[in-house]
């Protein structure tokens, strides 16, 4: 009995919602669900210019039908849901999005300011004034991943998404640009709603005291020899605090004079991005925990952190306004038909029985994400959850996405592709050619370094990095680049730490693997900076292992794939079609962009069969009870008495739990 899995592969769920389900498509047809354009946000004109001089594109506003109904449905219901999902099919913009708009109230969308808005702009802006000065209070939402890859880009994600949407809510709601460059800093009739109490809010939370002050420095006072235009606005009166029209509203601004807009700018990004990084992001995985707030015991507003580690945060008191569980990846937490895979399962599983049994995750709305399960197995899982742990999974919240992948892709035989002269003479033409964004998939780390030494014996030539903001070329305080500029991940192969990767960046060519051990900040630093290289055209050809199925930030025109058999501990075998899936996923992945595989003769059919959208193609899975063998997480050598009578423990729990929920007809 011991080493018996009880298995669920029968459906548990007499009903699937089948609007949700389209099986019967061509390969990557194009998008059927129109996006939904929003308006133009530089379109609102004031006196004094341009109201919203945030030029950034509102991914939350174009979201697709299906999309915005999974935010509608997070916010309006108490249920738990399941959203499947073929790699690039937009699986978790709805669920940022819901996130940072109805959660956070960072809205990017600019409203327009008038008498009979006034109230809700009032309300807008204390909420911004809450998250900025009250971290501590804002609900929370931990995401989980499998690997440290994804992990620390999530971590970057929602960071972006942080500064992102409070530098456009502070330039939506405080800000406006004069058409002499002035800075032009609104004032609204209510208490503590100034732009200088977010500052010193922001500053004191992450003990950035001295930029704050200096920001606040900047801001001048009224300029009673201002010019007197109508309204600063709207082009129409408001009111003051007596409900009388303001005469000179210019006067009754603050603002920060035009030589000194440059460096409010400057500073305000770099105040913005410390506020996000101390006080609202942070990650815990092994041997790294930014979980909490710089100098206290509250855990940040968002938290990424890897599945083994979550047990050990949970119990923190201050984790009492817990809004949303992620499972990214949450085929992992069922394995697939790897042996080693169904290992990891069972150490998740225990980590996750922890996590679950905890009264502070009780409350909390719980979201799988997945792109290669059968949906039986999604199934089996919603039915164990709601079992063993009263979750509220619903068989309408089992949810198949109708789109995917959105680019038309196109398969190609080539012979004699794994060998090493081939690869060398059709890289080489790339690079000569300047063909961009195509990957090459090499098993073997040593492979690949072969490959490098080869193609880059030494440095040559020389990328420039990104304009600073003070070179941004626009008029407007921000322009669509600077965010990833602020947030320093810049693209310059000087900041690489890897001498065979610098070496490599320099001649127009990157690798990606997987480390041994852990990913310390350098080799994190590296992988960035390589992602966004690539991304803008700068490194043409990409060497990687199949590591780049989960956790990267990057799409592909052009990927060569050899072989799909990996070197494993039977010899060489095959890719799983879960993983083949999620690898061939990365290409295209843009609206208008034709994506090329080339790959063996052999291997065509199998390809074929991963692009094909079909998620019966996958084979079903059980769920695994806790069985982590005693192991530590943070440090999988280490072993422990206490943690093997721990993990049984569990086990039997979690057995008792599901034929008690059972029993009680729960699932």
């Amino acid at each position: 009995m011991k080493n018996k899995r009880i298995r669920i592969n029968e459906s548990v769920f007499t009903s699937l919602n089948n609007r949700n389900v389209n099986y019967n498509v061509n390969i990557n047809p194009s998008m059927s669900n129109p996006r939904i354009i929003s308006n133009d946000p530089n379109a609102f004109k004031t006196p004094f210019g341009t109201k919203s001089v945030f030029s950034f594109v509102d991914h939350c506003a174009e979201l697709r039908p299906w999309q915005q109904n999974i935010s509608n449905q997070l916010t309006q219901t108490n249920n738990d849901f399941y959203l499947m999902a073929q790699p690039g099919g937009g699986k978790t913009a709805p669920i940022v999005c819901y996130w940072v708009n109805n959660i956070l109230g960072l809205s990017t969308r600019p409203s327009p300011y008038n008498h009979q808005q006034q109230t809700t702009i009032l309300r807008d802006i204390n909420k911004l004034i809450q998250l900025l000065t009250n971290p501590q209070d804002i609900d929370q939402i931990i995401w989980l991943a499998p690997i440290q890859a994804l992990n620390n880009n999530i971590e970057i994600e929602y960071t972006e998404r942080f500064i992102g949407g409070i530098i456009i809510q502070f330039l939506n709601r405080f800000v406006e640009l004069s058409k002499n460059n002035e800075i032009i800093l609104n004032v609204f009739p209510t208490p503590n709603t100034s732009i200088i109490s977010a500052i010193r809010g922001m500053g004191n939370n992450s003990r950035e005291t001295n930029l704050s002050e200096q920001l606040i420095n900047m801001i001048q006072s009224p300029d009673q020899n201002a010019p007197n235009p109508t309204d600063s606005m709207t082009g129409q009166p408001i009111l003051d605090q007596n409900g009388q029209p303001l005469q000179n509203p210019i006067r009754n601004h603050q603002y920060v004079p035009s030589n000194y807009t440059e460096t409010f700018r400057q500073q305000l990004g770099e105040l913005v991005k410390q506020f996000a990084r101390k006080c609202l992001v942070g990650i815990r995985q092994e041997n790294t925990d930014t979980h909490l707030i710089t100098g206290t015991n509250y855990p940040k507003p968002f938290v990424g952190c890897i599945y083994e580690s979550v047990s050990s945060i949970i119990d923190n008191p201050n984790y009492n306004k817990l809004r949303l569980i992620v499972c990214d990846e949450a085929q992992r937490l069922q394995g697939s038909s790897d042996h080693d895979d169904v290992r990891r399962a069972k150490q998740i599983a225990n980590s996750m029985h922890t996590f679950l049994m905890n009264n502070n995750t009780k409350s909390a709305k719980m979201v799988m994400l997945t792109g290669t399960v059968h949906p039986n197995t999604a199934k089996n899982m919603m039915h164990f959850l709601n079992a063993t742990y009263n979750r509220k999974f619903k068989p309408e919240t089992l949810v198949v996405s109708p789109d995917r992948n959105p680019s038309n892709i196109s398969v190609f035989p080539m012979t004699r592709l794994s060998d090493k002269y081939t690869q060398l003479r059709i890289i080489n033409n790339i690079l000569r050619r300047g063909e961009k964004r195509v990957a090459f998939i090499i098993f073997g780390k040593e492979k690949i370094n072969d490959l490098v030494d080869a193609l880059a014996p030494s440095e040559s030539g020389y990328i420039p990095t990104n304009r600073p903001l003070s070179q941004s070329g626009t008029r407007s305080l921000y322009g669509k680049h600077n965010i990833k500029e602020i947030m320093g991940m810049g693209q310059d192969i000087n900041h690489i730490s890897d001498p065979r990767l610098r070496r490599a960046a320099s001649n127009g060519i990157g690798f990606l693997y997987r480390q041994k051990g852990e990913m310390d900040a350098q080799h994190q630093r590296d992988s960035i900076i390589v992602q966004n290289l690539f991304m803008a055209g700068k490194i043409k050809v990409l060497l990687c292992t199949d590591a780049i199925r989960e956790g990267l930030n990057i799409s592909i025109d052009t990927m060569y794939i050899p072989t799909i058999k990996k070197p494993s501990g039977e010899g060489m075998k095959p890719m799983e079609i879960g993983g083949l899936a999620q690898l061939v996923g990365r290409v295209g992945r843009r609206e208008g962009v034709s994506g090329t595989i080339y790959t063996s003769p052999e291997d065509v059919s199998s390809i074929m069969t991963a692009l094909s959208g079909n998620f019966e193609n996958y084979k079903e899975q059980s769920f695994e009870f806790p069985d982590s063998k005693g192991m530590n997480p943070d440090n999988p050598k280490e072993y422990s008495r206490f943690r093997q009578i721990g993990a049984k423990y569990n086990k039997l729990e979690a057995t008792l739990n599901y034929w008690t929920g059972i029993i009680r007809g729960r699932g």
